[in-house]
């Protein structure tokens, strides 16, 4: 997004505008990872709602997988981001269609497929592997099982599950990875050891 402007392409008037869309995208996927359908259904005004200069991400119950109401803010460091998409980027993206849906093209509304494509293709670019929108809320859980373990149960409330069976094998996977830090640490230290005691002077046993 802070590359963004000022970028040209004589075969994509509108490259500016998509490039920016969809590192918003990314952005947003990251922060809040909600699934793919309702990531693609965001409306501005229903969906998406400024409440005292803050963004909420809003889904009925019914508009949800698992039938669980989500209500959740965005981030603030993306506030003036999603400001300035929604006033110069998405309306030059719209030209002449009409729509409230979120995520935009000059062709209308962005579907699912689209959302995925861009997603992947931006993703691969950036980190040379194409990370799939599914993947987000498995890196979310990923994420907390390594760098907070103990609150690793709050998993479920992040990806909206209504168990805490997902939960559970996240943090089964912190504790291995807890156990392959104290191995790896040991080892390090015993081969530390051993090449200390390697290079000091030889002296023959008395």
């Amino acid at each position: 997004m802070n590359n963004a402007s000022g970028i040209t392409s004589r075969y994509n008037p509108l490259q500016a505008e998509v490039q920016y869309r969809d590192g918003l995208l990314i952005a947003i996927l990251a922060a809040r990872p909600v699934r793919l359908k309702n990531l693609t259904s965001i409306v501005v005004g229903h969906h998406l709602i400024l409440v005292d200069d803050v963004y909420w991400l809003v889904f009925e119950a019914g508009e949800v997988k698992n039938a669980r109401h989500i209500e959740v803010p965005v981030p603030i460091a993306l506030t003036p981001y999603l400001d300035e998409y929604l006033n110069e980027y998405r309306p030059k993206l719209l030209m002449d269609n009409q729509t409230d849906r979120l995520w935009v093209s000059r062709f209308g509304a962005l579907t699912d497929g689209s959302i995925r494509h861009q997603i992947k293709k931006r993703t691969e670019v950036a980190f040379g592997k194409a990370v799939n929108p599914h993947l987000f809320r498995d890196c979310a859980a990923t994420s907390i099982a390594i760098h907070d373990p103990e609150h690793v149960w709050i998993t479920a409330n992040i990806l909206g599950h209504n168990t805490l069976a997902t939960s559970q094998k996240y943090y089964d996977q912190s504790r291995m990875l807890e156990a392959g830090r104290h191995f790896q640490s040991h080892i390090i230290s015993l081969r530390k050891n051993l090449n200390a005691e390697a290079a000091r002077p030889y002296k023959p046993a008395h």
